[in-house]
């Protein structure tokens, strides 16, 4: 590699990560900062994450404090604070809210864990076909392997072709959905003139590489005989400066799709991980400001807790392409081939800076890209969290300071860090906006729509909403929203000298099609009386239900609460698919789950008792040894030549972990006497007596015997 190259990665690799640290302060007065990010400077404490490896590439756990020595711009640092953290588990807030203000938040005993958040950045102005079908691939492979009930994720592009499915969601439907989408969107910069000259060959001549130089004024030479070399040299320089100028619009549109991906993480509490997948690309730092975009994109991912892998979408390549790509003559001297032999590493090196500034990795140059992703998964999944005091000292503003971290007496163990943060750095100016004619509509009414539109719904949310689809008789095809509302959430009166007096809560949602598309909407003023007994509020939850008739499609319902008392705001959002229950083959509604205090065997539900008074469980949370009861119908059975009646049965099992820890006996649905053959109601109860705490399926087969096909319907639940 030439030494200007070098260079140019020290610098990268020296700079890219300095952290936004203006609350340091020395008096111990300046509150520390909200956000909940992995990287924080307080009045007492630095602190940073970090993983340890051993020579297999293993983690390492159990190690103490007195185990690490911290150097901060080679000055060797005290350990205040350590920790071992599993990212995603119900501790790691509290642990993270601990490390940063030395005072923990209340973690109840029956909480489950929150569960991890992957983040997929596909750069697909740089991918080819080839590359962006091995990214496909891959995020395909995470889907089938690594979606599990707590995983939330999302798959984001550059060119922005996902379009509205680019949410952070736990909905594998959605994220299917959005992978659909993706296609390459290649750009070219070639100006059409020979010798062809590509952008990594333009980036290397605005470097004045000589061989590289003499090359093209040698070719612009012998196209156009009669041209000075003078001349020609002035021809080569301009459509080097041409080409870098149109390749730096897709390049600030990678960098600017990345830094936007991390501020919408930072609103996700935790540790996250982003997989940024391109084909790469060269930064043009002689002519831009894009070290600076760099810059600001490893500082977010800091506050947003995220780290960065890099991978090479390519795989294993050594070049490329081969010579002749970027001439129409003959170069016996070879200085073509020698130019291309570097592009491999040169547009790797701000992808393996971004992951290593990070304190990721890159996986490059291999064609097991899945594997990279489980590696990811893995080394990810638990880390340290490191804190030491600052030295006030050597505190300069917008000073670089350099953290390395090693194992006392373990050359053997590898420390992957974040490279550093400078102090007292300044946040960056933003740009000045013209104020809209018509300034944007305040109030109440504006608070409840901002919340509804909010991709994300807020930490600690008191709502929860469960989408439930069926074709009934009258209605025909419809989706109904359940909403349930955390009673504390509403204010009621309850002084003992009054009377009490009924709550309100003001409702509103829209419904959206897969292109954010707004369809029908929700609006509705609940009148909440007050609980019976002395619960103090806390019993029986707030339930409503909104019916509303739809086609087949997928669909984001997003939906905010007020308390127009007190002002408070909720707001939650869910995806559905509906399919197609006209269609002439057997299908299966929504699986509708309720929930009855009492313990006993799985049993049929009689038709007269299918409405029986057991609420809708919309949170589908369950105390142990309870019963959960569910309500399915199956649609268009093929009824029998001979009875006239359709022959369905149903297979119930619950399942973790991909395998079945319920599995009672096939069932009949009964249909002698059914008002409608096309529409077969089967309701059950099922015992949970015996089952530990945490994530299950609820999974309801029929089998049509008279035509052989199947329907299948599952349903996510946790037990508390």
């Amino acid at each position: 590699m030439s030494d200007s190259l070098k260079n140019r990665k020290l610098v990268l690799l020296t700079s890219v990560v300095c952290l936004l640290l203006s609350a340091l302060v020395t008096d111990g007065q300046t509150e520390p900062p909200a956000q909940d990010d992995v990287v924080r400077v307080f009045t007492q404490l630095v602190q940073t994450d970090l993983m340890v490896f051993d020579r297999k590439g293993h983690l390492v756990n159990g190690l103490k404090r007195e185990d690490f020595e911290l150097k901060v711009d080679g000055k060797t640092t005290p350990v205040e604070f350590l920790d071992y953290v599993v990212a995603g588990s119900a501790r790691e807030e509290a642990q993270l809210a601990y490390a940063r203000s030395g005072r923990g938040v209340a973690v109840p005993a029956n909480a489950l864990e929150r569960g991890r958040t992957v983040l997929f950045y596909v750069d697909d102005l740089h991918l080819d076909l080839t590359s962006c079908d091995a990214a496909r691939k891959m995020i395909a492979k995470f889907l089938d392997r690594n979606m599990a009930y707590n995983t939330s994720a999302a798959i984001t592009s550059t060119s922005g072709q996902i379009g509205f499915l680019q949410q952070l969601t736990d909905s594998d439907l959605m994220l299917r959905a959005a992978l659909r989408r993706l296609n390459p969107k290649p750009y070219s910069v070639e100006d059409g003139s020979l010798p062809r000259m590509t952008e990594h060959q333009a980036w290397l001549l605005d470097r004045r590489d000589p061989e590289l130089t003499n090359y093209f004024i040698d070719e612009t030479i012998r196209t156009a005989r009669g041209m000075t070399r003078d001349l020609a040299g002035a021809m080569v320089s301009q459509r080097a400066s041409n080409t870098l100028f149109r390749a730096e619009q897709s390049t600030r549109n990678t960098l600017a799709g990345l830094e936007n991906l991390l501020a919408y993480a930072n609103k996700t509490p935790g540790r996250k991980l982003l997989i940024f997948i391109s084909s790469g690309f060269v930064l043009d730092l002689q002519n831009t400001r894009e070290a600076e975009i760099v810059h600001r994109i490893s500082s977010e991912a800091a506050r947003s807790g995220v780290v960065i892998y890099s991978v090479d979408a390519r795989g294993l390549t050594t070049s490329i392409r081969d010579a002749s790509s970027g001439g129409s003559g003959s170069d016996p001297q070879q200085r073509l081939e020698r130019s291309l032999h570097s592009e491999v590493w040169d547009t790797q090196d701000v992808m393996s800076a971004l992951a290593q500034d990070t304190g990721g990795k890159s996986v490059f140059n291999t064609n097991d890209l899945t594997s990279g992703l489980q590696d990811a998964l893995q080394e990810t999944s638990v880390y340290y969290l490191v804190g030491w005091k600052p030295d006030p000292q050597t505190n300069a503003p917008s000073k670089f300071q350099k953290l390395t971290v090693s194992i006392i007496g373990r050359p053997d163990l590898t420390v992957r860090i974040r490279r550093g943060f400078a102090a007292g750095e300044p946040l960056p100016v933003a740009a000045k906006t013209k104020e809209p004619k018509t300034p944007p509509p305040t109030g109440p009414e504006a608070e409840l729509q901002k919340a509804m539109l909010a991709p994300l719904p807020g930490k600690n949310t008191p709502v929860s909403i469960a989408l439930n689809y069926a074709n009934t008789a009258d209605k025909g095809l419809t989706l109904s929203t359940s909403l349930q509302i955390d009673r504390e959430f509403v204010s009621i009166d309850s002084e003992q000298e009054k009377p009490k007096q009924n709550g309100t809560l003001e409702v509103v949602g829209t419904i959206y099609d897969d292109h954010g598309r707004a369809g029908a909407r929700i609006s509705d003023r609940l009148s909440i009386t007050p609980p019976a007994g002395n619960d103090g509020g806390s019993a029986n939850a707030i339930v409503a239900t909104y019916p509303i008739r739809i086609q087949p499609g997928l669909y984001q319902v997003r939906v905010a609460v007020r308390d127009p008392k007190t002002g408070r705001l909720a707001n939650t959002n869910a995806w559905v698919e509906v399919p197609d229950l006209l269609a002439p083959k057997l299908a299966l509604s929504s699986l509708m789950i309720g929930e009855r205090k009492q313990a006993g065997a799985m049993r049929r539900i009689a038709k007269s008792d299918i409405a029986e008074g057991v609420n809708l469980n919309v949170k589908l949370r369950f105390a142990q040894n309870s019963q959960l009861r569910f309500l399915v119908f199956a649609y268009n059975a093929k009824s029998s030549s001979g009875t006239a009646l359709p022959d369905v049965t149903i297979q119930v099992q619950v399942v973790r972990n991909g395998q079945p820890v319920v599995s009672p006996s096939l069932r009949s649905i009964v249909t002698h006497g059914a008002a409608d053959l096309r529409r077969l109601p089967y309701a059950a109860e099922l015992s949970l007596e015996g089952l530990e705490r945490g994530h299950y399926q609820l999974r309801v087969t029929a089998f049509d015997r008279v035509a052989n096909t199947t329907a299948s319907e599952q349903r996510a639940f946790e037990i508390e």
